[in-house]
């Protein structure tokens, strides 16, 4: 007889749906195999997640809670209390992460907090000395040097934090500062900048995951959905310029290009970075590009017409999901023959 352990490295969420779906197993059985194959959470796993839940939160928590306290009684405060208090807990975080690395969770929420700590003080150096330094540079400057951290920590966590952080800066510095020529940015938009940054840290992130301390699932799937985004955002407003031209045009035949690649990235049954949720995203940028020059050109002909709009979009969306379920179904075909085969070969 199989052990659990057996069991659970054979069945896979997957398995045990496509049996529910080919009538199998009814709501009752699927819950009972999904308990069996340890598919749904027992006890100690739940445990064990809030555990972790309650540490980092609590961290974070702590971190906002510092920030806005100095904040708050900033002018009670005295100038070098103030950057005391905020270095002493950077310096306290460092070294109990330091000291706790065998206890992954708290060293990791010891470096959160310090990270949190680092745009603290960054942000209250600006602000005591009016340096005069742009939003977006402390952005960028509080992602430089929490890199390193972020790196010791090898966290995915801290990863996304700091994806995020500088996303942020590079939005900021898109949409106030930069000018990306006469071509890109005939409306004045930096959408399509931000699309094309995104989808270069996208590229750079998943090559990155061969190695062991750069395999940042969610960081990579973050830039996923932030360049479908922005790639939605840049081919759909472009349409909306009093006149459409050749960076208009542009704009959109880019955006919808990054879509397409998106597209074919995510949509290959039995590959291993098949990601359903993205052919989702996809095909409602795709759906949205499309309908706001289907609503352009219904604008010139009669907004009589309007409904036709309605019609497209209902009418794209129920036919890319059916789509999206067959590749899905396809997939998860290709995973339990392939999970059979592999089965099959061992001695």
């Amino acid at each position: 007889m199989q052990n659990s352990s057996q069991v659970d490295a054979e069945i896979s969420d997957d398995d045990l749906r496509a049996l529910a779906g080919g009538g199998t197993l009814n709501a009752v059985s699927l819950a009972r195999a999904r308990q069996i194959v340890g598919v749904t959470p027992n006890e100690t796993q739940w445990h064990r997640f809030l555990h972790r839940l309650a540490i980092t939160g609590g961290a974070a928590v702590m971190s906002s809670a510092l920030i806005c306290f100095v904040a708050y009684n900033w002018t009670a405060l005295g100038r070098w209390f103030r950057f005391g208090l905020l270095e002493g807990l950077i310096v306290l975080a460092v070294g109990i992460a330091i000291i706790t690395v065998k206890r992954p969770m708290i060293s990791r929420a010891a470096g959160l907090i310090a990270f949190f700590a680092l745009g603290g003080l960054l942000a209250f150096t600006g602000q005591t000395y009016q340096t005069g330094a742009d939003t977006w540079q402390l952005f960028a400057g509080w992602a430089a040097l929490g890199l390193l951290w972020v790196l010791a920590a090898r966290w995915w966590g801290l990863w996304l934090v700091w994806f995020l952080v500088a996303e942020v800066g590079l939005n900021i510095w898109a949409f106030g500062d930069a000018r990306l020529g006469r071509w890109l940015s005939r409306y004045d938009e930096p959408a399509m900048f931000m699309c094309l940054a995104n989808a270069a840290a996208f590229a750079a992130f998943f090559w990155a995951r061969r190695f062991t301390s750069l395999n940042v699932p969610w960081v990579w799937r973050t830039a996923a959905a932030f360049t479908i985004f922005w790639a939605t955002v840049a081919g759909s407003i472009s349409v909306w310029g009093e006149r459409i031209d050749a960076a208009a045009v542009a704009q959109f035949l880019i955006g919808g290009a990054v879509l397409a690649m998106m597209w074919w990235w995510s949509s290959r049954p039995g590959s291993a970075q098949f990601e359903p949720w993205v052919l989702y995203l996809v095909a409602f940028g795709g759906i949205a590009m499309s309908a706001h020059w289907f609503a352009r050109l219904i604008a010139t002909i009669s907004w009589e017409l309007g409904a036709l709009v309605a019609v497209y979009i209902i009418g794209a969306a129920v036919f890319s999901h059916n789509i999206i379920r067959k590749k899905t179904q396809a997939h998860r075909g290709e995973k339990s023959a392939s999970d059979r085969s592999a089965e099959g070969a061992q001695p």
